[in-house]
């Protein structure tokens, strides 16, 4: 089989495994998004790579085949909630091993946890997907959480960028936060899914990065729940001893001025102005 063949061939395995799968209404990643990740693993050929978010486990188990695919050895997945947001009578990833298959890449599988409790210890990351909380500053922060985790930095993906504009994700604005908060020539958007997925590119200094998140922590919060009195700790003491005390108080800052303030939308006040408008 020529290799023009070859590409449409796995093209069209990509697309018939991914619509077996794939349900309206979870979340998940485009097949050309998918695509997308394809790509890019098969370019960089990451050994060890970490995703944030593992819902169902549609990308994780693709993103195992790419990694197979490519040399890739490993796959961390993990997930603040242990039951499927969007079926919560099936346990989080459960769609990992059917779309994964026989590929041979050991996966790590954490649920409950945020990146913030993620154990140490894990750790020599290549790459990375960050696709968990949307709510402003869980992807930034995520982010520069992640980065001591890739000891020679490398692409982190961030999914919908463009959420925030759809009725309802108003808060989801994290991610576009995060993107808009790096230079052009750290930050990629693909046009996949008209250009909802991006990559960030981490290799670059820690003051650098410290810097980045700096800005963008202290762009107001858009969380619909406080962060816990627990997770600020955590957070604040890793980010003080990764980034030094100055990121660290940013932070604390940061928190100090917007973790309280919860994000509301007078539904019936606004429909209610909207009629009275219509009606002049």
């Amino acid at each position: 089989m020529s290799r023009e063949g070859a590409r449409v061939e796995e093209h069209q395995a990509i697309h018939d495994l991914y619509h077996a799968h794939h349900r309206d209404g979870w979340g998940s990643v485009a097949v050309d998004e998918l695509e997308f990740f394809r790509s890019v693993i098969a370019a960089e050929r990451p050994e060890s790579f970490i995703e944030i978010g593992t819902a169902s486990g549609l990308s994780g188990g693709f993103i195992a085949r790419f990694l197979a695919a490519n040399g890739g050895r490993r796959l961390v997945t993990l997930d603040a909630e242990e039951w499927f947001f969007g079926d919560r009578t099936k346990p989080t990833g459960f769609q990992i091993d059917p779309v994964k298959g026989d590929a041979a890449v050991e996966v790590q599988r954490f649920a409950g946890i945020t990146l913030l409790g993620l154990p140490e210890d894990v750790t020599g990351f290549d790459m990375g997907f960050v696709d968990a909380n949307h709510q402003h500053p869980w992807p930034l922060l995520d982010t520069l959480l992640l980065h001591p985790r890739m000891p020679s930095g490398g692409k982190v993906f961030h999914h919908d960028l463009k959420l925030y504009r759809d009725d309802g994700h108003f808060n989801s604005i994290g991610p576009k936060h995060c993107f808009d908060q790096f230079p052009d020539s750290r930050r990629y958007v693909s046009p996949a899914r008209d250009g909802n997925s991006y990559w960030l590119d981490l290799a670059m200094p820690r003051e650098e990065l410290g810097r980045i998140g700096a800005a963008g922590l202290l762009i107001p919060w858009t969380l619909m729940e406080p962060l816990e009195d627990a997770q600020i700790e955590d957070a604040a003491a890793q980010l003080g001893r990764h980034y030094g005390p100055a990121l660290r108080d940013t932070f604390l800052t940061a928190a100090q001025r917007f973790n309280w303030i919860r994000i509301s939308r007078p539904k019936r006040a606004i429909d209610k102005l909207k009629r009275r408008l219509r009606r002049e």
